[in-house]
């Protein structure tokens, strides 16, 4: 696990780099979504015009880093409600730092956000044994390089918690937790309204990593 931070810990002062709300038509309902783990990042956007989902739009992201471009697929239902249809797509390692760019015939949105950068979960270490005996509640604590602008705590089997301004460790009670094996996820979450959308047209890329962990009571 050691060895594992030390090298991870390499990839943190990496990270960097600029976030704006871009610009763009006024006329497209945006929300997108990045999800990144240490080995992938995976894009999900909804894309609406006048409360209806537009098809054929062409959505892509830039990793800004790299250079690397990923042009998103439709899928789903057009013809239902919100939500049915999205744009989807994935690359083979985490990307922070992007650009995402949205034509739709006339209508286009474009914008850029610096992603948290990479953190480790420092306890529960992974495969710890805790003992409920030992206190009442699971101190956890990660490393990060940077802030976000908000984290998740998500044990396994209980609602997750919602932390604001990334204070590097919280206190999970015990008392809900089920007893044995089970994981633990920490995602850190930074996002950016987009000026060029309509109203509520948001972008949000988090990062997220677990441990596992055994609880003996």
């Amino acid at each position: 696990m050691k060895q594992w931070i030390s090298t991870f810990a390499l990839a943190l002062a990496a990270c960097g780099g600029a976030t704006s709300p871009g610009s763009g038509s006024n006329t497209l309902y945006v929300e997108a979504i990045v999800e990144g783990k240490p080995d992938s990042t995976s894009f999900s956007v909804i894309v609406l015009r006048s409360g209806s989902n537009v098809v054929g739009a062409n959505v892509f992201f830039v990793d800004q880093d790299s250079g690397t471009e990923r042009n998103l697929v439709g899928h789903g239902d057009a013809s239902k409600k919100k939500g049915d249809y999205r744009y989807e797509g994935q690359l083979g390692f985490y990307a922070p730092n992007l650009k995402l760019k949205i034509t739709a015939g006339n209508d286009s949105l474009e914008a850029l956000l610096a992603g948290p950068a990479p953190h480790v979960i420092l306890k529960p270490d992974n495969n710890d044994i805790v003992a409920a005996n030992t206190g009442e509640v699971l101190g956890v604590e990660w490393r990060r390089d940077g802030l976000a602008d908000r984290v998740w705590i998500k044990p396994e089997g209980v609602p997750a918690i919602e932390l604001m301004n990334d204070p590097g460790s919280y206190d999970v009670p015990l008392g809900p937790l089920k007893t044995g094996d089970q994981k633990l996820r920490v995602e850190r979450e930074n996002q950016v309204p987009l000026a060029g959308g309509t109203q509520g047209s948001v972008w949000k890329t988090s990062f997220g990593v677990e441990n596992r962990f055994t609880l003996q009571r």
